[in-house]
């Protein structure tokens, strides 16, 4: 599927002389996920809680339980209460999006 993207918001992982370092930086260093979903909102005017969010992992649990719709994608144990739905595999969670109509 042909999906638009309005922003990424992402860590980098470093590299040196062609190989990646261990080191990661950007936004999700400092801020949490949920302060990063929030500022997002913010720049686009919508509220977080028209947001949605996927994660697996518990530094995704805030962002999953501040958005509007959270979902876990094969999610870590403990994570699943965080979520409005799970999915397994990005087929599952593109169906999901198209029956939610996030998606066209």
């Amino acid at each position: 599927a042909d999906v638009s993207v309005d922003r990424v918001v992402a860590n980098s992982l470093l590299e040196a002389d062609g190989e990646l370092t261990g080191a990661v930086e950007g936004p999700l260093i400092e801020r949490t996920k949920d302060h990063a979903l929030a500022e997002v909102c913010e720049d686009f005017g919508c509220d977080v809680a028209d947001s949605v969010a996927v994660g697996d992992g518990a530094n995704d649990a805030p962002m999953l339980d501040a958005a509007g719709f959270g979902v876990g994608f094969q999610p870590k144990p403990g994570i699943e209460q965080h979520c409005d739905a799970v999915v397994g595999s990005m087929a599952e969670l593109e169906a999901l999006f198209r029956d939610r109509g996030v998606l066209d």
